[in-house]
């Protein structure tokens, strides 16, 4: 690259590079410092008795809770990955593959417009269908497949099919960008020679969708473990999220040393998930930001 185009390709990344390191790299090493502190009283801040320890983490791995809540959540974020690429495949496919471009473009709109809305509203869309006098219950009553109406809120299943929907998006649009680079011949020249369908999958469509589940993997699972929003309005009370203890520490408890112990670990152990995921799969980030 000549001087001068690397000096201007400098330049016009300078405002990107300065706006990732003010709000994302600075308050990373400012939450993990205050995380390595004690909780003190404002007057002793800055003096002897403020030094840096592990009791936050200590407090994490002692307090069953915590860890419960956070294994949970890792554990709900990987289900909810996995039924986002179930549902989102066959859409992609669809749209890459079978649909025409006119068809295509009228699906694109079809999946866009619910998402030109805030999430929030979403979600109460949801609480309007699954809830005891529901959109659901009102037309399972309707072909007398149910006498009394029953409230579908509150449970796992309904947690999970609200961020499915959610983030749903996420999963489709990776999915379609490499799967519409998969070249037909391919797929015809296999059918061709024999190979049942089932074949074709397993061993042309799937590994040439692998970049594209993944990006739209990591992308489900880094929304779905930060989540705060659909967790409490269809979880209730009973569904816990992680982020929802990180919230508490910080605003109820006033605890920003314990809660920054909690968004770092939550942090650090989602990354190492992503790490874990693409080395698994012997896939470069390169190729995953590519199918991004």
């Amino acid at each position: 690259m000549p001087r001068r185009t690397a000096a201007a390709a400098a330049v016009l990344m300078l405002p990107a590079l300065l706006w990732v390191l003010l709000l994302l790299v600075i308050p990373q090493f400012k939450m993990l410092d205050l995380s390595l502190r004690f909780n003190l009283p404002i007057e002793q801040v800055g003096t002897e008795a403020d030094v840096h320890t592990l009791v936050n983490y200590h407090a994490f791995v002692t307090n069953p809770l915590y860890w419960k809540v956070f294994l949970k959540t890792l554990y709900s974020a990987v289900v909810i990955t996995l039924v986002s690429f179930l549902v989102a495949f066959p859409v992609a496919y669809a749209m890459a593959k079978l649909a025409s471009g006119s068809w295509r473009r009228r699906l694109l709109i079809l999946i866009l417009i619910p998402f030109w809305v805030n999430e929030i509203v979403r979600t109460y869309a949801w609480v309007l269908i699954l809830t005891e006098h529901g959109v659901l219950n009102q037309v399972l009553q309707a072909l007398g497949l149910m006498q009394e109406p029953v409230s579908h809120l509150y449970r796992d299943s309904t947690v999970v099919i609200g961020m499915t929907y959610a983030y749903m998006l996420f999963m489709i649009f990776p999915l379609y960008a490499v799967l519409e680079s998969l070249d037909t011949s391919l797929i015809e020249a296999a059918q061709d020679l024999g190979a049942h369908w089932l074949q074709v999958l397993r061993h042309i469509i799937l590994p040439h969708a692998i970049p594209g589940a993944a990006a739209g993997g990591i992308m489900v699972f880094m929304l779905s473990v930060g989540t705060f929003v659909v967790p409490s309005f269809l979880g209730g009370k009973g569904a816990l999220w992680f982020v929802e203890l990180i919230y508490r520490r910080f605003y109820d408890a006033l605890n920003w040393n314990l809660g920054s112990a909690f968004s770092f670990i939550l942090l650090a152990l989602s990354m190492l998930f992503v790490v874990g995921v693409l080395r698994l799969f012997g896939i470069a980030v390169r190729r995953v930001i590519q199918a991004s």
